[in-house]
C-alpha cells in the first residue's frame, strides 16, 4: 500500500490487493480506505478485479460492521466518472451496472448481506469459488438452442447435456429467458432424475421471475406428485426458489396461502437431510446454504415483514422450526439469532425462553448463535437486557479472532450508547481481564465510530467516549504495549476539535508510552491530508505532547524525514517551541537518525 502511494505503478496496488486478501491489517480502516481513497479507483479497477474479487469474498466479510457498511454501500452506489480515468457520462451507466453486479456477487458469496446482482459472475472475478450466484459458463451452457423446442425436447437435451454443470447453466439461463418453457420441463425431469441431479441447481433462477404464481402452482404440483424428490440439489434450489418469493408472499395474501403449504411441505423434507458432509457448527456459511437455513430465511424475513397481527399467525411455524431437533433446527435458530432484535420485538418471552438459553456459553449451540447474530449486528436495549448474562459469558469464548474482536465492538458500542445497561461489577469486571488484543479491539472500535461521525466526532469523544476512557478504561499496566497505544494515538487524531482534550486525558491516566518503530502515526501529522484537521496548526501544544510522549530514541531514516518534517511545521506554527526542552529533545533524536 506504501509502494502504491509512492509510486503508481498498477503492480502495487494488486500486490497489496492480493496480500489484504490473505491477511488482515491492526486497523481495518486503513484497508477500505485504500480501496475508497481518490474516488473509489482501487476499487473499481479494471486491472485488479481477480485481487478484488478474493478480498470481497473472503475478507471483507470478517470486517468490523461499522467498516463493511461503509465498503458495501460504496459499491451499491457505484462508480463516478472520477472512479474510472478516461470513462464518459454515456459510458458511465452501462459500465456501472456490470461492476456493480461483480461486486455485489462477490461480497455475497461471503454471506454479505446485499441486493442480488443483475448479473452473474464474469469470468475475470471467477477465482473464488461461488456460492449462492450461479455464473454463466461458455456459450454451449447457454439454452440459445433450446428455446423454440418443445417441453420434451427440452428435457431429453438438459439430460444429454455434457459437463458436469452444463444442465444447471442451461436450465438457469432457461428459467431467465423463458421461465414458462423451464416449468413445462420440470415435470418430465422428475419422471427421469432424482432430487440429487446436479442439472436441478438452475431451477433456482425462478426466484426472480415476476409473476410467481404460475411458477409456485407447478412446483406446488411437483412436489405433491414426486415427494421422494425433496431432497439434496432440488431441495436446495426450490428453498432458493421460496426465499426469493418471500416479498410476494409477504404483500398478496392469497399468494400466501399457497406459498406456506409448500414451504411447510419443504421444511419437513429439510428436517430429514442427512448430515453435512463437514460438521462445524461454527461455521455461518454452512447454514446459509444449507437448505433449512435458506428456508429459515425465507420465513424469519417473511415473520418480519408482515403487520404484527399477522406475524403472529406464523409463530407456530417459528416455534416449530426453532424447537426441532436435528441440524435443521439448529439452522433455524443461526437465522433467528441473526434477525434476533426484530424478533424479539415481536415476541420477546418466547425470544428469552427459547433462543437466549442457546445462546450462553454453556449451549453447544452457543458459538454458532452468536456468530448468526454478530452476522444480523443489531441490538436495542430491550433485546440486551434479556442477553447481557448471555453475551457477557462469552467474552473470550471464540475460538476465531474475529469473532472476539466482534464480541469487543459490540462491549464498546454498549459503553457508548447505553452506558448504565451493564452493572458496573461486570464491566469492571470484563475491563479487568481484557488483554492486549481486547484493548486493541475496543480502542479500534472508538476510532472507526468517531471516524463515521465525521464533523460530530468532538461531540461523540465528550459524550460517550470520554467517559469510558476516564473511568472505565484499565490504568496503565502492562497491557498497554505499542499497538494499543498506537490505537488510542489513531482514536485521539479522529477527535477532530477535541483532539487536545483527548491527548490531555490519555497523558493524565498515563496511557501514552514511546511506541515501537514502523507505526504511521507521523503520516498523520507531516501533512494536511484533507482528511483530518491540520493539527499542526490548530493544536501544536497537543501535537508536542503527543509526539514527546510516543516518539521513541530509535528512528529509521524515513521515520526521522517524517518526524523532522512535523517539528518544521510545528515551529511555524509556534517559534517559541525552540526553547522547549521536549522540541529540543525530538529534534535531537531526528538527528541522531542522520536527518
Amino acid at each position: 500500500m506504501d509502494l502504491w502511494r509512492l509510486d503508481r505503478l498498477y503492480l502495487f496496488r494488486r500486490m497489496a490487493l492480493h496480500a489484504l486478501g490473505l491477511g488482515a491489517l491492526d486497523h481495518p480502516d486503513e484497508e477500505v480506505e485504500f480501496l475508497l481513497a481518490e474516488n473509489g479507483q482501487v476499487l473499481w479497477a479494471y486491472d485488479c478485479e481477480p485481487e478484488l474479487g478474493r478480498y470481497l469474498a473472503e475478507r471483507a466479510p470478517r470486517l468490523p460492521l461499522l467498516i463493511l457498511n461503509r465498503l458495501r454501500e460504496a459499491v451499491i452506489a457505484g462508480p463516478t466518472e472520477q472512479s474510472i480515468p478516461g470513462c464518459t457520462a454515456d459510458h458511465l451507466a452501462e459500465y456501472s451496472a456490470e461492476k456493480i453486479s461483480r461486486r455485489l456477487g462477490k461480497l455475497r458469496e461471503g454471506a454479505v448481506i446485499v441486493p442480488l446482482p443483475t448479473e452473474e459472475q464474469p469470468e475475470d472475478m471467477g477465482d473464488v469459488q461461488t456460492v449462492r450466484v450461479v455464473h454463466r459458463g461458455p456459450d454451449s451452457d447457454r439454452a440459445d438452442d433450446l428455446l423454440e423446442l418443445s417441453p420434451e425436447a427440452v428435457a431429453d437435451a438438459l439430460l444429454a447435456a455434457d459437463g458436469r454443470f452444463s444442465a444447471s447453466r442451461q436450465l438457469a439461463d432457461l428459467c431467465t429467458r423463458k421461465p414458462e418453457l423451464a416449468l413445462a420441463c420440470v415435470p418430465l425431469l422428475a419422471e427421469q432424475r432424482d432430487g440429487g441431479w446436479e442439472g436441478w441447481g438452475g431451477l433456482n433462477e425462478l426466484a426472480r421471475v415476476p409473476n410467481p404464481a404460475p411458477a409456485l402452482a407447478t412446483i406446488a404440483r411437483v412436489t405433491a406428485d414426486y415427494p421422494q424428490l425433496a431432497k439434496g440439489t432440488l431441495l436446495w434450489a426450490l428453498a432458493q426458489i421460496m426465499q426469493g418469493w418471500g416479498g410476494q408472499a409477504g404483500s398478496d395474501t392469497a399468494f400466501r396461502t399457497d406459498y406456506l403449504n409448500v414451504w411447510r411441505y419443504l421444511w419437513h423434507a429439510a428436517t430429514l437431510e442427512g448430515p453435512d458432509e463437514v460438521r462445524d457448527n461454527d461455521k455461518l456459511d454452512i447454514t446459509i446454504n444449507h437448505p433449512a437455513g435458506i428456508l429459515a430465511e425465507a420465513m424469519v424475513d417473511l415473520i418480519i415483514s408482515l403487520p404484527d397481527d399477522e406475524a403472529g399467525d406464523l409463530f407456530g411455524d417459528l416455534d416449530a422450526m426453532a424447537r426441532a431437533g436435528g441440524q435443521a433446527a439448529h439452522h433455524a435458530r443461526v437465522i433467528v439469532a441473526s434477525r434476533l432484535l426484530w424478533i424479539h420485538r415481536l415476541f420477546p418471552d418466547w425470544t428469552a425462553r427459547t433462543i437466549v438459553p442457546c445462546m450462553d456459553h454453556t449451549s453447544p449451540d452457543a458459538v454458532s448463535l452468536w456468530q448468526g447474530y454478530f452476522w444480523g449486528g443489531r441490538w436495542d436495549i430491550p433485546l440486551m437486557e434479556a442477553l447481557a448474562p448471555a453475551f457477557l459469558s462469552m467474552r473470550g469464548g471464540f475460538d476465531e479472532r474475529q469473532l472476539n474482536g466482534t464480541w469487543n465492538d459490540m462491549l464498546a458500542d454498549i459503553l457508548m450508547e447505553a452506558p448504565g445497561l451493564l452493572s458496573a461489577h461486570h464491566v469492571s469486571r470484563v475491563m479487568r481481564d481484557a488483554d492486549e488484543e481486547d484493548l486493541q479491539a475496543m480502542a479500534r472500535h472508538f476510532s472507526i465510530r468517531l471516524d463515521a461521525a465525521k464533523e460530530k466526532a468532538g461531540e461523540l469523544w465528550l459524550k460517550a467516549i470520554r467517559p469510558i476512557m476516564d473511568s472505565i478504561w484499565p490504568a496503565a499496566t502492562a497491557r498497554h504495549t505499542s499497538p494499543v497505544v498506537e490505537t488510542l494515538v489513531r482514536m485521539a487524531l479522529r477527535c477532530r476539535e477535541q483532539f487536545s482534550n483527548a491527548v490531555t486525558l490519555l497523558e493524565r491516566r498515563r496511557l501514552l508510552r514511546p511506541l515501537d518503530r514502523d507505526h504511521a502515526i507521523l503520516l498523520h501529522l507531516d501533512r494536511d491530508n484533507g482528511e483530518l484537521p491540520d493539527y499542526c496548526a490548530i493544536a501544536p501544544d497537543a501535537v508536542l505532547l503527543l509526539l514527546s510522549r510516543t516518539i521513541g530514541h530509535d528512528l529509521d531514516s524515513w521515520e526521522a524525514k517524517d518526524l523532522g518534517a512535523v517539528l518544521k511545521r510545528l515551529i511555524e506554527a509556534r517559534p517559541d517551541f525552540a526553547e522547549r526542552l521536549e522540541f529540543r529533545a525530538l529534534e535531537a533524536t531526528a538527528a541522531k537518525a542522520g536527518l
